[in-house]
């Protein structure tokens, strides 16, 4: 899906709206049709004079690899990582660190390997919102140095921007309304003061664009601005259980939150001057809506996907309604709706095959994405046709969102089960592979390492296992 090609290593760009960055001339790669997508060679996000990451990039993720089978004991821990389901588990893109999100109200940023750390690592919890509720998802920024961040969501309706490199108390900011979190906001229009405070350090957009919203579709329209909450305050808060994902975007430029009626897009900047419980109320980290994308024909959203790792327009979106759209913010409409994309439930996963910063292969590639529902089956599509060119079946769901994951190679899809198992199929024969099991409860969350060729899975009982290529 969605990428026109910035400089090697994500120097340059087009950002939506047509505002050209840093690297690139106003002029390129528009009107991209579907079928030019592509994600760019190498990695974009590894800084130059970064020893680790250049040292990182100089290894690659093996294409030929087997399937992964084989329990790694040595890398999992016998006792549970939290006292409660583990919802989500995902990998930093250079790998070295593991995300969790859990219904103990925790999520957990894990130094790998897990079995060397023991379970060291940072745990996020508290933010804006309730104390016990639930952290649905867990997603890492581009970036794994200084400034790396992770976002998160609860139960409660509270997406929270966190700092991944050092523990807090405290996240770097709280989107809790769907406007802004200016203090003098009553709606769309409200500009407030961006200024970085002294000792603060500014991440994501400008705060100049910010408050302008120039270049950015819908960025500082009230009509756009309004209509995200119909019949509701403008600044309303999200809701409890409205909100069902949120990533960061377009290489760390923008957060998505996917809520009821569609996806809203974010500019932010934080404010990471070091805080204290005096502090609390002195954080200037803002954020405001600058478009919406709304569901044409569906009331819910159920689930959505984008990449980050490299430049691109197109969010996919899930609805209850059970299909599948196909939104490019670049232009601010709808390229393609998928009707029906499963029977009997709507889309609970929806995954793009992103890639690896450790791999590259065609670009066609980057065309396909996976979705899961309860009742049905796993199905892999192809963005530029619409239409499922695989069934991977023999899983077992029927009432959790059990996760689903492509292989960095591409070669291989995984997915969770309720019978306590994870599953591995064969892209290009749309088979059964192998079923991996160990875990006392449902596989709800699966996860490929970006470098190696290693899988871990996360479970109902608390509890995360690792498997290889080989033992």
């Amino acid at each position: 899906p969605a990428g026109c090609r910035p400089a090697a290593g994500g120097g340059g760009g087009k950002a939506p709206g047509g505002r050209a960055t840093a690297g690139t001339s106003s002029g390129e790669n528009k009107g991209l049709p579907l079928s030019k997508l592509q994600r760019p060679t190498g990695s974009a996000g590894a800084k130059k004079g970064n020893g680790a990451a250049a040292a990182a990039l100089a290894k690659r993720y093996p294409l030929t690899c087997p399937p992964i089978q084989h329990y790694q004991a040595k890398h999992s821990l016998e006792h549970p990582l939290h006292r409660s389901a583990i919802l989500q588990v995902r990998f930093s893109n250079d790998g070295r660190f593991l995300a969790t999100a859990s219904a103990d109200a925790t999520a957990r940023l894990l130094k790998l390997p897990l079995g060397e750390h023991q379970g060291r690592g940072i745990t996020l919890s508290g933010g804006a919102g309730k104390a016990n509720a639930a952290i649905q998802t867990v997603a890492w920024s581009c970036n794994r140095d200084a400034s790396a961040m992770a976002i998160t969501t609860s139960a409660d309706g509270v997406v929270n921007l966190w700092n991944a490199s050092k523990a807090s108390d405290y996240p770097l900011m709280s989107f809790s309304t769907r406007v802004s979190n200016f203090k003098s906001a009553d709606g769309a229009g409200s500009t407030g003061n961006l200024s970085s405070p002294a000792g603060g350090v500014r991440r994501g957009s400008s705060s100049a664009g910010l408050r302008s919203g120039a270049g950015v579709p819908g960025a500082g329209s009230s009509s756009s601005s309004s209509s995200t909450t119909a019949g509701a305050p403008a600044n309303a808060p999200f809701g409890a259980g409205n909100v069902k994902d949120a990533r960061f975007f377009y290489m760390d430029r923008f957060v998505l939150v996917g809520a009821s009626g569609g996806v809203y897009m974010y500019k932010y900047f934080v404010d990471d001057a070091p805080r204290d419980d005096i502090r609390t109320t002195a954080n200037h980290s803002r954020y405001k809506l600058v478009h919406h994308a709304p569901l044409r024909d569906s009331q819910q959203l159920s689930a959505f996907g984008c990449v980050n790792t490299f430049h691109s327009y197109v969010v996919l979106a899930a609805g209850s309604n059970k299909s599948i759209e196909a939104y490019d913010f670049n232009v601010g409409r709808t390229l393609r709706t998928i009707a029906d994309a499963h029977v009997g439930r709507p889309a609970h996963s929806l995954v793009l095959n992103e890639g690896s910063p450790f791999v590259t292969y065609s670009s066609d590639a980057y065309n396909l994405f996976l979705t899961a529902a309860a009742t049905d089956c796993v199905k892999l599509w192809d963005l530029r046709t619409a239409k499922s060119v695989r069934r991977f079946e023999g899983h077992v769901n029927r009432v959790h969102a059990c996760g689903v994951a492509f292989s960095p190679c591409c070669r291989y899809v995984a997915s969770g089960s309720e019978n306590k198992s994870a599953y591995i199929f064969d892209v290009r024969a749309g088979s059964q592979l192998l079923r991996l099991g160990g875990h006392t409860d449902v596989v709800t969350s699966v996860a490929y390492h970006p470098l190696h060729p290693q899988l871990v899975t996360g479970s109902l009982d608390g509890k995360l296992r690792f498997f290889a290529d080989a033992p």
